[in-house]
């Protein structure tokens, strides 16, 4: 039961997902001072409908700029139908290197731990003993959204994202709207879909949708911040995904910090068992 639930927690926070695929590395060293092979074409590529929205994205992203180490542990429930089930976890990022997720359901213990590189992911079953190696590609397949890992950082970190859209015709580029005290960024998707964030004018994301043709949410992520802190990170976020799933995922944030952390080393226990990809369409 807890590794059904550590999947559906991961599956949740994967949803949005990528490109690449590798050979496994059993041991993979994190250095700070290595130079990480980070695909930027996607980010090089995008683009706008007018000079003045590519301007403004810029703006945004200067004004709210992607730290290089981030640390936060959250709590909340997930609920997948009629189920519910408590989670907390802690999430740490290296910026453009590694993402790692600790799953801890119910009194602390960690049932998985999940390791996001640039190129591969892993999961691994702490309770069973097992792990799972999964890769971008087989995710963007199965979920038929095309994100590379900045843009998958992006989300964890609650960051404005653009999705590829370089090979697209012109209709399909980014625009933007003032709205009030917010900006909305949007861009029509394939099969009439739509992506939306909305921001702040303090450039920080409080929205991030894929909706569908008549404006409702597929897939959604909602950010409340404290108006008593000021750090650009919510301390409250909301993730639903509107499907046969129904998957509801509601997580209070605390103790973010932008600190140096020591990540654990990624290491696969030689006793542990490979398990079937459960994001293989095969």
């Amino acid at each position: 039961m807890k590794q059904k639930i550590a999947l559906t927690i991961i599956t949740s926070l994967l949803i949005f997902n990528i490109f690449s695929c590798n050979i496994f590395k059993k041991k993979a060293k994190i250095d700070d001072n290595a130079n990480t092979n980070v695909n930027t074409e996607v980010e090089q590529k995008v683009e706008f409908q007018t000079t003045a929205t590519m301007r403004l994205v810029d703006s945004l992203r200067r004004e709210n700029p992607m730290p290089k180490y981030t640390t936060y542990h959250f709590k909340g429930k997930i609920r997948k139908q009629k189920n519910k089930y408590p989670v907390n976890g802690v999430i740490a990022v290296k910026r453009d290197s590694l993402i790692w997720l600790s799953i801890r359901p119910g009194l602390g213990i960690e049932v998985a731990r999940v390791y996001l590189f640039t190129e591969n992911i892993y999961i691994l079953d702490r309770v069973n003993s097992k792990f799972m190696e999964t890769s971008y590609n087989q995710l963007s397949r199965r979920m038929k959204i095309n994100i590379n890992y900045k843009m998958l950082q992006s989300l964890f970190l609650a960051k404005l994202f653009t999705i590829d859209n370089y090979k697209e015709p012109k209709a399909y580029r980014y625009s933007h709207a003032l709205e009030g005290d917010t900006i909305k960024l949007f861009r029509p998707l394939k099969d009439n879909k739509k992506h939306l964030q909305i921001i702040a004018k303090n450039a920080r994301l409080l929205m991030n949708n894929i909706q569908d043709s008549v404006g409702q949410n597929i897939i959604s992520m909602d950010f409340k911040y404290s108006p008593k802190d000021s750090i650009n990170f919510p301390n409250k976020i909301k993730f639903q995904i509107a499907n046969n799933q129904n998957i509801n995922l509601d997580l209070k944030v605390f103790k973010y910090s932008e600190k140096k952390r020591i990540i654990p080393k990624f290491d696969i226990p030689t006793y542990y068992r490979q398990t079937e990809n459960i994001f293989n369409e095969n």
